[in-house]
């Protein structure tokens, strides 16, 4: 019975071990997931990086406006979707994304921050968009869709509005589709969070089974054959009471 036991303990801690070998190996990933958001590398086919899946089904639709506005004004509209701004203002992370891409004279950066709640423009000194412009575009286009959650909806109202200041018109207000409250979500936690308390009830587990079998072995070392009945042992004498 208490090979059994042994055996049993042993096999415990080896499935906490595989256990914790395969939370370790995740954690790698998770960790790496949960990172906060540096400034991010355009994308070379299109002008549209979606990070936390903030547009869903109304990617065209954002895609669509930004061409517009190429054709019409030339300027390159570049727009970036991202959990967090990790730990920058919204400003410094666009303009340290835009410097990164090499944007120039006729580039604009639209960066938001979903979970935040934040946004920031970058555009070039002397552009034909200046920041009291961006601005403006942003009180009126980009502000509302944000704040009823309408990521799309900031995208395309920030390509119509900067339309609109470059033409000379007033910059219109969107109509505002509610999308996902947080596509960015929490941070998950990473498998490592999880190591510690499987660890201490792999351990518990091992030491109980070691515990048991030990006080078999005492109970075993304190008895004698034969006894008052058939089967039964009785319990040898105390030395202090001899």
């Amino acid at each position: 019975m208490t090979r059994t036991v042994i055996r049993g303990a042993l096999r415990a801690v080896a499935v906490v071990g595989v256990l914790l070998a395969a939370l370790v190996a995740a954690g790698g990933v998770g960790a790496a997931g949960a990172r906060a958001d540096g400034p991010v590398a355009l994308p070379s086919d299109g002008q549209v990086l979606d990070r936390v899946g903030a547009l869903r089904a109304r990617r065209p639709e954002v895609a669509d406006a930004l061409d517009r506005l190429a054709v019409a004004r030339g300027i390159r509209l570049f727009v970036v979707y991202v959990r967090d701004f990790s730990g920058r203002s919204a400003r410094a992370w666009a303009d340290a994304t835009a410097e990164r891409n090499g944007l120039g004279r006729d580039d604009v950066l639209l960066a938001v921050a979903t979970h935040d709640r934040r946004y920031g423009w970058a555009a070039a000194p002397g552009g034909p968009l200046t920041r009291e412009s961006l601005d403006e575009v942003a009180r009126t286009a980009v502000e509302p869709a944000l704040r009823h959650h309408d990521w799309a909806g900031a995208a395309i109202g920030a390509a119509g509005g900067c339309g609109a200041v470059l033409a000379g018109r007033p910059v219109p207000v969107p109509e505002i589709t509610p999308g996902p409250v947080d596509p960015g979500g929490p941070r998950a936690s990473s498998a490592s969070d999880l190591v510690l308390p499987v660890a201490v009830v792999g351990g518990a587990v091992a030491i109980g089974a070691y515990s048991w079998s030990r006080r078999r072995r005492r109970a075993a070392t304190r008895t004698t054959p034969g006894g008052d009945g058939p089967g039964r042992a009785r319990p040898a004498a105390d030395p202090e009471e001899r």
